[in-house]
């Protein structure tokens, strides 16, 4: 690879954003669109026509991030007024130099329908360096929240916030909650991260990586 196309690869990668590309033999989603997988939480999708600017919002204000070129595609997660959001906090002016799509009714069920843990309310415990702590977790796809408190067994722990992003495997059952903000901190707790296997309602697994860290959550709404 020469060292143009390699830095190239780098800024995309940096960028994190959600340009479409073939299907691959591993992805996770069973859900095609097109031929292209269509991921959780996708909206539509944006052809670019004409040379384009990719910016991010600082209030009302664009902040230039690059140009997108004739004939690059992206997914779309979220829309304002007059803008495609591409992820990542990105956006794009909806106008004649862009095509924007939408996948049908049927499609999107199908997504949701293959991604159903990720949907829904869990409640349970995990015990950490704090010990025995109480949990809700409340799931929307990709976003989520993460409630801790205390328990009968273990009164003394405080209660906090913080959001996550989440992502489920549907050939292993794998789910990973990755802690995100803080909305309620309480102290100096910092955010965790879960690893875990899916079966009948049911999420178990470790957090941080940590076998001495378990928790089980189940699924009550």
């Amino acid at each position: 690879m020469s060292k143009v196309k390699f830095i190239i690869s780098v800024l995309i990668l940096a960028l994190g954003l959600s340009i479409l590309t073939p299907n691959a033999q591993n992805a996770e989603a069973k859900i095609y669109w097109d031929g292209v997988e269509l991921k959780l939480g996708q909206i539509g999708r944006l052809a670019v026509l004409e040379e384009t600017i990719l910016y991010k919002l600082e209030g009302n204000q664009k902040v230039f991030e690059r140009n997108l070129l004739p004939g690059e595609t992206y997914r779309i997660y979220t829309f304002k007024p007059g803008k495609l959001g591409i992820g990542g906090g990105f956006y794009v002016d909806r106008d004649k130099r862009v095509r924007y799509q939408t996948p049908s009714k049927a499609k999107l069920a199908q997504v949701i329908k293959e991604n159903a843990p990720l949907f829904g309310t869990y409640q349970g415990t995990y015990t950490a360096g704090q010990g025995l702590t109480g949990v809700t977790l409340i799931l929307n796809g990709r976003a989520g929240e993460f409630h801790f408190y205390s328990v009968e067994e273990n009164p003394g722990v405080p209660s906090g916030v913080f959001t996550t992003s989440n992502t489920y495997d549907i050939k292993t059952k794998s789910i990973e909650i990755k802690g995100g903000s803080w909305i309620k901190r309480p102290g100096s707790y910092v955010v965790v991260d879960l690893a875990g296997k899916y079966n009948n309602g049911y999420i178990t697994g470790y957090l941080d990586g940590n076998e001495d860290y378990k928790f089980m959550l189940k699924k009550v709404k």
